[in-house]
């Protein structure tokens, strides 16, 4: 565990550790985090066509890319959220949702010009 608790799931570093060997080093799309966030995605884009974020083909396209695409063009990326620009939008994630006793928060409209982005 690190700091106050964060299990490894939760770690952004180690998250991002974790999906970077399974994508980049040894590119194996059995492994368990590549299967969750297949099927977190996949969920996440019927609720994002549901709210009307996104329209029918955008929701093919992306069941296609996590059905079909090559796992090898998978890189995962870290974004660096500048919170003094977000600050006023978060929203407390309940302690019943959280995966640790440390405080986490939720951000739905980020925008681009809100964050960089770190990968391998």
């Amino acid at each position: 565990m690190g700091p106050l608790g964060t299990p490894p799931s939760s770690n952004p570093g180690e998250i991002f550790e974790r999906l970077r060997a399974a994508t980049v080093e040894r590119v194996d799309w059995a492994d368990p985090s590549i299967a969750s966030w297949k099927t977190k995605i996949k969920a996440m884009s019927v609720q994002w066509k549901a709210d009307g974020r996104i329209d029918d083909d955008a929701e093919q396209e992306i069941m296609f890319l996590l059905d079909r695409a090559d796992i090898g063009q998978w890189r995962p990326l870290i974004y660096i959220i500048q919170r003094d620009k977000v600050a006023a939008r978060l929203k407390p994630v309940t302690l019943s949702s959280r995966a640790s006793v440390e405080m986490e928060y939720t951000l739905e409209d980020l925008q681009p010009h809100e964050f960089d982005v770190i990968g391998p």
